[in-house]
């Protein structure tokens, strides 16, 4: 068996063992880890020796002029590579999203260190902590000035040797893949999970596509094109390499193998060529610090991320996102992702579906990431020997059958996802179906305010009336995800878990009440009201009422989508013709409001649902907490939260209590500050205001548990 065929046996065998074992083959992921160690293990002193040597052999002039032809193949991979991510959205189709509220709304964009990727203060720190871009510049540097070094071949020689044997331990390694695919595969499909398919579905499936044929046609059409060199021998001798790429997810294991493929391609090309070696060996190594067709075709995960929370992107932003993406890519994707998220204003919770498909993401940009280290080093060899000829007749094959392929493949996939996916809006569910976080008995839900207090002496504190009486009577404002009556009519949110908590912690039942918000002092001084909650801490309020707050709100507007670019600035918006400001029945929006915007008409509403009610165009936009505000698109998806730059405006919720009971007002704010240090506050505001599920996950399906019932 081929070593290429025993690859894909060891991955289709794991792959298979995974979904009928499923979380038994968790155990695999020790051999997997040790197998992808040992792969690693000679390749940065590979990298290293590889880079000073094929320098050192050449003259100057060949350097410069190897530097030029790699240059500008490399800018023409890049302009082929961005053109496949602005062809993605042809698959995506029509579709409308709302989401939680996300940090990227306010949180300043994330900056990347060049100076230490890139420059080798200490390259041996370098070589520990495995800064590739820093090793290979530091070898770059010694190979150059190799270059003018008398007696240099003494040197050369030996670490011609030395590259030899490490060589040697490669192949060795290589010779073990077929079993640490098996156990990579085995691990994942036994591990991973498709809950959240659904809509994830288009940018698995559009991102596979594209770039298997990036790796399979598009780049590798170029080389007979542009050389004497066959596609079908480009893609038979880079088969092994290509499969382990994508089993182990990894460009930088394969490199010693993309190397000595590479030389034997152009060695069957042009025998006679001595140099062909020191190409390559300078080539490959400093073609990985660059970002790769693969690597920059994950930018289509920015535009889907846009797609899939219902905004749009400007003809203005396109430039913008391209020429931002390539030079953040020169950087690591987990930190260049969030970054073009937080430029292009999208909720920087889609960066966690980004690492949720992490296994597409991997396998695939390493499969068109290797196809386009080997296709680079071919055509750069190609042009420093002068072999480069363009033929016409092969080119325009080239470009019917590209055209004909990426037509037929965007074109049926956005078919099959307007399909699959009519109708198959749910993301409401989210809301409607969120079940109480903190697990008690329901509280008694009056549905209207009592005329009379229940207190026998409303001169006693508030804390001796609440434990004489056994209850805690709260007043709440009905507003998403605050407290509102999920799908099962039961009030829930993120204020009702708070005071369930507080009654316990009391020891007393809860009772919760209704209320409008101008009438909360007159309730609380009136002993009819213990406490309220939901409230915005205001200097007016602040002279009837004691605050406590527990969440900080971030002022935003609500739009509709197709408004969103417009209000991307307060100066854009101030433009709008007809501009209509709806706020909170509230001094302190309203004052906000108006001084943002002096020349737009105020609205009072009473709750985000009349906003959303009013008729189309009667309200332009909505004023509110951008931390409630985002649950109500889960509702609208076709509105979006947007806090316009520059600077960011705070405003304050709390409890609200009795201004003259200070006592109660100490044991409020001390009971917060436990709250916040215990983690309760924290897990409240990420279960209801960011939308995470803490519930425990469900093990993997498998079929010796769930079909053969084998294990329990």
């Amino acid at each position: 068996m081929s070593l290429s065929a025993g690859i894909l046996t060891g991955l289709l065998l794991g792959i298979a063992c995974g979904v009928f074992f499923g979380d038994w083959m968790s155990r695999l992921s020790i051999v997997a880890e040790a197998y992808i160690g040992l792969l690693q293990m000679a390749v940065l002193p590979f990298v290293t020796i590889s880079l000073v040597t094929g320098l050192g052999r050449l003259s100057q002039r060949q350097a410069r002029f190897m530097a030029r032809q790699g240059a500008l193949l490399l800018l023409l991979l890049w302009a082929i590579a961005l053109l496949l991510v602005m062809l993605m959205p042809i698959a995506f189709p029509s579709w409308s999203s709302g989401s939680f509220f996300s940090t990227s709304l306010i949180e300043p964009a994330k900056s990347f260190d060049f100076v230490s990727l890139y420059i080798p203060a200490n390259p041996f720190r370098s070589m520990a902590d495995n800064v590739v871009p820093a090793v290979v510049l530091f070898s770059i540097a010694v190979g150059v000035a190799l270059m003018r070094v008398e007696g240099r071949d003494r040197l050369i020689s030996t670490l011609d040797v030395l590259a030899q044997a490490l060589t040697r331990v490669t192949n060795f390694v290589v010779a073990l893949t077929p079993y640490g695919v098996f156990a990579i595969a085995a691990s994942a499909a036994g591990t991973m999970t498709i809950a959240d398919f659904g809509r994830l579905q288009v940018y698995v499936l559009t991102f596979g596509a594209i770039s298997a044929v990036a790796a399979l046609w598009i780049l590798p059409g170029l080389v007979p094109v542009l050389t004497p060199i066959s596609y079908r021998r480009v893609i038979g001798i880079s088969r092994d390499a290509l499969i382990t790429a994508f089993s182990t997810g990894s460009l930088f294991v394969v490199l010693p193998m993309l190397v000595e493929r590479a030389k034997q391609l152009v060695a069957e090309a042009a025998p006679d060529d001595e140099e062909a070696g020191s190409v390559i060996d300078v080539l490959v190594p400093v073609s990985f610090n660059f970002p790769n067709v693969g690597k920059l075709l994950t930018l289509g995960f920015v535009l889907f991320a846009v797609w899939f929370s219902g905004s749009s992107l400007s003809l203005s932003q396109v430039p913008v996102l391209l020429g931002s993406g390539l030079l953040t890519y020169f950087g690591s994707t987990n930190v260049a992702i969030p970054f073009l998220l937080d430029l292009l204003r999208v909720p920087a919770d889609m960066f966690q579906l980004y690492v949720a498909v992490g296994f597409v993401n991997f396998r695939f940009t390493t499969l068109a990431g290797a196809m386009h280290t080997l296709v680079l080093s071919i055509l750069a060899w190609a042009a420093v020997s002068g072999r480069i000829r363009l033929r016409v007749g092969a080119l325009v094959r080239y470009l019917v059958l590209s055209a004909l392929l990426l037509g037929g493949v965007l074109g049926g996939e956005r078919l099959f996802f307007a399909a699959s996916l009519e109708g198959a809006y749910h993301d409401y569910e989210l809301i409607t179906e969120r079940a109480p976080m903190v697990p008690a008995a329901p509280p008694t839900v009056l549905a209207e305010v009592p005329a009379t207090s229940p207190h026998a002496d409303l001169e006693l504190p508030v804390l001796a009336r609440v434990a004489a009486r056994g209850v805690l009577r709260v007043g709440y404002r009905d507003i998403i995800p605050m407290a509102y009556v999920n799908e099962s009519g039961e009030l829930v949110g993120f204020e009702i878990d708070l005071v369930k908590r507080l009654a316990r912690d009391l020891e007393v039942d809860l009772e919760l009440v209704p209320v409008r918000a101008e009438e909360l002092a007159s309730l609380l001084d009136r002993g009819i009201l213990d406490l309220g909650v939901g409230t915005v801490a205001t200097p007016g309020r602040a002279r009837d009422m004691r605050f406590t707050d527990y969440l900080d709100l971030t002022l935003a507007l609500v739009v509709p989508d197709h408004l969103r670019q417009e209000f991307d600035t307060y100066e854009l918006a101030r433009q709008i013709d007809g501009l209509t400001i709806g706020v909170p029945n509230s001094r302190y929006y309203r004052d906000v409001a108006e001084e943002l915007f002096p020349d737009a008409k105020i609205v009072l509403i009473e709750s985000p649902a009349e906003f959303f009610d009013a008729k189309a165009g009667e309200v332009t936009a909505m004023l509110h907490g951008a931390e409630i505000a985002s649950a109500w698109t889960l509702l609208h998806p076709s509105y979006s939260v947007v806090v316009p730059r520059p600077g960011v405006r705070r405003g304050l919720l709390g409890f609200v209590s009795v201004r003259t009971d200070d006592e109660f007002a100490a044991y409020l704010a001390e009971w917060v500050a436990l709250q916040g240090r215990e983690g309760f506050l924290d897990a409240l505001y990420h279960y209801w205001i960011e939308g995470r599920n803490e519930q425990a996950q469900q093990r993997r399906w498998s079929v010796v548990r769930d079909v053969l019932h084998w294990v329990d």
